[in-house]
This record gives C-alpha cells, structure tokens and sequence, in this order.
C-alpha cells in the first residue's frame, strides 16, 4: 500500500492524477516510467477518455510476480513525445534506455552521469562543473554517442551553446530539486549493475561522501 501510494504520488507531480492514473499504475505493475508511457501512449485504456463514469481501480499487483509475467512493455516514447512530458517524467522514462543505448558501455555511461550531477550538486556555482565540453576525450566516449544519455542531461537542465569556440552542455535551470532526481535516478539503474558482493563497498563509497 505505501509503494502504491508513492507511486500515485510521483505520477501526480507529474501532473497525471485520478482514475485514469490509478489504472496505468495498475496496467504497469506499479512501474512509474510505464505508466507515464501508457498515460501518453495513444490507444491504451488508461489514456483514452471516457464521458462515462470511471471504471473500477483494479489493485496494484506485486512487481515481484508482474515481473515474471508475459505482459510485453508498451513501446519506447518517441522523441517528439517525450519533449512533451514534464522533466521528472522524462528522467524516469530516458533513464532505463540509458543502458540499452550504452549496451556493454553502460556502466561507465551512467557512473560518469552519477558523478556529474553529483559534482554539480556539491559545487551547484562553480563554472567548471556547470559545462561539460562535448569534445572531452571521456565524454565523448562515454556518453556522446549515447543519445538517451545527451537527453537525460538535456532534462536534467542542460542546454548545448558555445563557449570559448567550443561546443558544450551548460546547466542553466536553477532547481537543485530536479538535480537531486536525476541523480538519484541514475543511482537506482547504477544498483542494477552492482553485483551482490560489491553493495557494501558502493554503499560505503557513497555514504562516505
């Protein structure tokens, strides 16, 4: 019940509340990032309107069994719908991609995003961690030729403009709310590369900063 409560939650933050919400939570097994691609996607019962009254909520089933179920995941949000969810809604969707855009790369892709937004969140003035050239040597390899991850940023705050003669993403959104999201965001999809073993030394590594 509280899981589904802080689902219902996020989903309303994003400004999708009331019935038809509950039921794309519903649908989703109470996956956030799936229910907004339903709430968006055309066609799908938890989008469509109804002049009629509500249908019955149906219960949120455990994620645990929903997981091991053959429901297949409603397709990826294109790029045009996208640019019409809100930025906590886009960070949930383009957060998962992030790995199967990086493929065997996705690790270093989302640790390098992880240490990004948090030298920004530590040094929230500092010009240095504001810009991030696009021809540096590491980020080119890691995430410049990573569309979703480029996305990410763009939603996290991030605008491409020139600076000195060369081309880079600077943070221009003064909301340390929306920074503190993504980056805890990203953390979740780095925990699902950590094997069993390494968990205390990453959460040791990260409680010691």
């Amino acid at each position: 019940a509280a899981a589904a409560a802080a689902a219902e939650g996020q989903l309303a933050a994003m400004g999708f509340e009331g019935p038809a919400a509950r039921a794309a939570l519903g649908a989703s097994g109470g996956d956030v990032a799936r229910a907004v691609e339903r709430l968006l996607s055309p066609g799908t019962a938890a989008a469509a309107p109804s002049s009629g009254p509500a249908p019955p909520t149906p219960p949120l089933p455990d994620p645990a069994a929903s997981s091991a179920g053959s429901r297949s995941p409603p397709p990826p949000l294109s790029a045009r719908e996208l640019a019409m969810l809100p930025r906590e809604a886009r960070l949930q969707a383009l957060a998962p991609r992030i790995a199967a855009d990086a493929a065997s790369r996705a690790p270093a892709a989302l640790g390098l995003l992880h240490t990004l937004l948090g030298n920004l969140l530590d040094h929230p003035t500092d010009p240095k961690f504001k810009c991030l050239k696009k021809s540096n040597a590491k980020f080119l390899r890691t995430l410049g030729t990573v569309p979703s991850a480029l996305a990410y940023l763009e939603a996290a705050g991030f605008e491409e403009k020139e600076k000195d003669g060369a081309v880079c993403l600077i943070h221009t959104r003064n909301d340390i709310g929306l920074l503190w999201l993504a980056k805890d965001i990203i953390e979740g999809e780095l925990h699902k590369f950590q094997q069993p073993h390494d968990e205390g030394h990453y959460n040791n590594k990260h409680q010691n900063h």
